[in-house]
Order: structure tokens, then C-alpha cells, then sequence
């Protein structure tokens, strides 16, 4: 009596890498949502980290004005803006006298910083010791937003009644994340509160 010999038919074998290739196509997709949003998560928290240190370089600074400073030196420069700002202090660890600037340009965020070379009781606090430029902080961040405010917490644009400072940065992650809303961007916030200055309710 004659063995059969047992196998698979052509069809099962085009079913079967049917099958494989939904199988393999499905985990490559799951793997490719996974890794997108693990790549997403790790980015958004490097976005997170540079506007931490742009947020601290800019709060010590800000937390200085006006120490030391007389009143014709202007601790706050005259026309005050959102997204730039000079202020003056005398470093309490250096003694040194300190006019330093902040401004976004593209998405960098710079600042220029000064030891002023003048006398200390000359009110203008402008000339340098050495000639300066604008040096770059920290890189992708979409905006800054300084808001100036008076002793009640009101928004003020008079640099002389400013005791408080609302600081916003927003740092870009670089990419547009997945089910996640538009949200390529960290936003942090704080407030200042100008330490040199009196506060004074009217």
C-alpha cells in the first residue's frame, strides 16, 4: 500500500502569506505610532528643559533690578516692551554695575550684557566697559511675553510703578506631536516680584 505524502495545498500557503504580511504590516505601524510618540515625549521635554533655563537666566536677572541703582539710571529702560527688555543693577557678588537686555530675534532668544564702565552716581549707566553684543541663550523658542505690572497686580506701562514682572516663554519641540493638539510647543510662566522696589499702594 502506498504513503501519501502530506503538504500544504498552493492556496493554503497564498492565505497563509496573506495573513503574515497584515500581521507584519500592522506591527510596523503600531511600531511606528510608538516610536513617533516616544520621539514626540522626548522632545517636548527637551523643549521643556531649554525654556526652564531661559525662564532662570531671565528671572535672576530680573529679580536684580534695581539694586543699588539710583533713580536717574533708570532700573527698567523707558518704553517698555513685551518681548524685550533692559534693566539695570549692581551685582551683589561682584559689585559690579550691570546693565543687561534681553530680545527674541527669530526664535532666538538673546542677551546682551554690559558692565557699565561710568561713574555710579552718573545717571546714564550706558557706556561699557568693553564693547558688547547680543549672544544667543537658547534656540527654538517660539515667543516671550513680558508683562509689567504695578503694585494692586495691575498691568502698568509706567517703568517707575513697576513691582512686578509676569514672565511667559514658549519653547518649540520641533515637530507636531501625535493626538496631541497642535502642540509642538512648552509654555512656562512665573512672577516676579522686583525685590529692590517698595510696594507701595496708592
Amino acid at each position: 500500500m502506498r504513503r501519501e505524502e502530506e503538504g500544504f495545498t498552493l492556496i493554503e500557503v497564498i492565505i497563509a502569506l496573506a495573513i503574515a504580511s497584515v500581521l507584519t504590516a500592522a506591527i510596523v505601524l503600531i511600531y511606528g505610532s510608538f516610536h513617533k510618540e516616544t520621539s514626540c515625549v522626548e522632545l517636548k521635554l527637551n523643549a521643556q528643559q531649554r525654556a526652564r533655563v531661559a525662564m532662570s537666566i531671565m528671572h535672576d536677572d530680573i529679580l536684580q533690578i534695581g539694586a543699588n541703582v539710583p533713580d536717574s539710571a533708570n532700573p527698567i529702560e523707558p518704553g517698555m516692551s513685551s518681548s524685550a527688555v533692559t534693566l539695570r543693577y549692581r551685582d551683589p557678588v561682584s559689585d559690579e554695575r550691570v546693565k543687561v537686555s534681553y530680545r527674541l530675534s527669530g526664535n532666538l532668544l538673546e542677551r546682551e550684557y554690559c558692565n557699565v564702565a561710568i561713574s555710579f552716581d552718573d545717571g546714564s549707566w550706558n557706556v561699557c566697559k568693553t564693547p558688547t553684543t547680543y549672544e544667543t541663550l537658547v534656540g527654538d523658542i517660539a515667543s516671550i511675553n513680558i508683562e509689567y505690572l504695578d503694585a494692586d497686580g495691575l498691568t502698568t506701562g509706567d517703568e517707575e510703578k513697576v513691582r512686578f514682572i509676569n514672565l511667559y516663554i514658549e519653547a518649540l519641540s520641533s515637530v507636531d506631536c501625535v493626538r496631541q493638539d497642535a502642540s509642538n510647543r512648552v509654555k512656562l510662566e512665573t512672577r516676579i516680584r522686583l525685590r529692590n522696589f517698595p510696594l507701595i499702594f496708592i
